[in-house]
């Protein structure tokens, strides 16, 4: 006797993606393009006929999202900012088994290194003043990098690692430190070697806070 085979169950057809997910789609499939693109040649040899011709899609899928060039550099800076506080975060997260202390210098560090990497470079140390001005940047990066900075030396003030101070304007003496660090290795001629003469400096200076 031939036994049936049991019929596998139908699949449930996919639900429809709504106009907020193909509009979320269509932006981060633009600042992907752009970022790569941004990363490659820089702001200004960058055409928005190439980015397009990536995505495939038209000028006006484009202006439905994005005023012009400069506002979608504006989102590739912000999506870079995420992934530069993404790896400042996780280097002072494997660090804090250690303290409080250790785990803001591992953050630091991890910042000048990942100055070395060009998508980095060009659009957050090179083109982004230029394009998008002193204002605008410090307004995406406060909530980012400068947000994670203040944060680690609350920590390692609440954990008794520093003698007690206000955070804000020791924040804004090592963000204005690590910054001008960032963009002498963007722009040197040897970027390893200027990042490993900052990262000295960097270790000489935190120690010194430590011990005050």
């Amino acid at each position: 006797m031939v036994k049936k085979r049991a019929l596998a169950p139908a699949k449930k057809a996919a639900k429809p993606r709504t106009q907020r997910q193909r509009s979320d789609a269509t932006v981060a499939a633009l600042v992907r393009a752009a970022r790569a693109r941004f990363a490659a040649n820089g702001y200004a040899a960058t055409a928005l006929d190439d980015i397009l011709t990536d995505v495939g899609m038209t000028r006006g899928a484009l202006y439905h999202h994005f005023e012009n060039k400069a506002a979608l550099f504006r989102a590739v800076f912000e999506e870079q900012q995420k992934r530069l506080a993404a790896a400042v975060s996780a280097a002072a997260g494997a660090a804090a088994a250690r303290g409080a202390w250790p785990g803001f210098r591992a953050g630091c560090e991890a910042f000048l290194e990942a100055c070395l990497e060009p998508a980095t470079q060009r659009i957050l140390l090179i083109d982004a003043p230029s394009v998008l001005g002193w204002e605008a940047m410090r307004e995406i990066e406060s909530r980012y990098v400068v947000a994670l900075l203040r944060a680690g030396l609350q920590r390692a003030l609440d954990a008794g690692a520093l003698a007690p101070r206000p955070v804000e304007p020791l924040a804004d003496l090592l963000m204005g430190g690590l910054a001008e660090c960032a963009r002498s290795i963007a722009r040197a001629k040897q970027p390893r070697t200027a990042m490993l003469d900052a990262r000295r400096e960097l270790d000489r200076l935190l120690r010194a806070l430590a011990r005050q």
